[in-house]
């Protein structure tokens, strides 16, 4: 007999085609059970206060057909917040949204970082959980802190931390991981730090991000990668001033009327031809610097509206200049 009788190759199309399907959404295009999605955004800019509105409209007082969060239908269910927070901070969420039964949350279960021994008990518990309450949803709030592993640059050894996230997704269950960005200004789609094993091996990759400007906007700019079709690839969203809801903005990909101000403040107070370089090292104090990628497209949305002129081949020698083309002029 060979060695490898015991693996199960499939090489019948509908056969495949048949198990493959639409995955069950619990919020659509971005929480399905037996996939892991990886939440990232900045410590203290949101995350987990967008998780309680979320969890929200997952109520069983919403119905059979769940409420909407965001413009995407959201699926009732039960949940498991596995959290580092200090354990005040969920049961005040609970009483601001009216969250039951429904949501169950575990308050620093370990102490330290966990092994992969600690991991797989309390694995076993999430999925007696599953079992008798038919949890649908955990959440390891954050990642950096659940992550079994003191080294999370090297590729073979996050290959082997995730190894109890990606069970608990085998089980049928929904796995988000909210996680904290590399140091900097990294590139869109890479803004989770540690090695790129980590978003390689999740199915959804979900950012949030300040747009840039005023540095206590209520708004955030979500952006996507996914293995899925239905994943909404970009949003625009705003927190109310009283906090109780979200709503999501039209024209996310229109982001220069937001910015050109900035952009016009800087090149009238230099007073001479800037180099894109020499507008992003000035960006002005307190407000959030763009990627130099975003900028470069600013300018250039600029460009085309002849609110400056640009001078130069645009080459690394002789890069692109701007100056304003007309004082005092604004966006039309």
């Amino acid at each position: 007999m060979s060695q490898y009788s015991e693996f199960q190759f499939c090489f019948d199309a509908r056969n495949a085609a048949d198990k493959a399907g639409t995955p069950e959404w619990l919020w659509h295009g971005l929480l399905a059970p037996g996939k892991l999605t990886l939440f990232t955004s900045l410590w203290k800019s949101g995350k987990t206060t967008l998780l309680a509105h979320l969890l929200a409209q997952r109520r069983p007082q919403l119905g059979d057909s769940g409420g909407e969060f965001l413009n995407l239908a959201v699926k009732p269910g039960v949940s498991l917040i596995v959290s580092e927070e200090p354990s005040d901070l969920w049961p005040m969420r609970r009483r601001r949204h009216q969250l039951g039964e429904e949501v169950g949350v575990l308050t620093r279960p370990f102490q330290g970082r966990p092994t992969l021994a600690q991991f797989e008990q309390l694995n076993a518990q999430i999925l007696a959980a599953k079992k008798e309450r038919g949890l649908d949803l955990v959440v390891f709030d954050s990642l950096t802190v659940f992550l079994p592993t003191n080294n999370e640059n090297c590729a073979d050894v996050v290959v082997g931390a995730m190894t109890p996230f990606l069970a608990l997704a085998e089980a049928g269950l929904a796995v988000l991981l909210p996680h904290h960005p590399s140091k900097g200004e990294p590139a869109l789609g890479q803004a989770a730090r540690g090695s790129g094993v980590l978003q390689a091996s999740v199915d959804i990759i979900l950012e949030m991000r300040h747009p840039g400007g005023n540095p206590f906007t209520r708004r955030r700019k979500l952006s996507a990668w996914s293995r899925y079709e239905e994943t909404p690839r970009q949003m625009l969203i705003e927190r109310s001033e009283d906090g109780n809801s979200y709503k999501r903005l039209a024209d996310l990909g229109d982001d220069f009327q937001d910015h050109w101000e900035t952009v016009r403040i800087i090149l009238k107070e230099a007073g001479a031809p800037m180099t894109q370089s020499e507008i992003h090292s000035a960006w002005l104090q307190g407000f959030v610097r763009p990627h130099i990628g975003t900028l470069s497209r600013w300018l250039g949305r600029a460009a085309e509206l002849g609110l400056v002129f640009r001078m130069g081949n645009g080459t690394k020698s002789e890069p692109y200049r701007y100056a304003l083309a007309e004082a005092g002029r604004e966006v039309a």
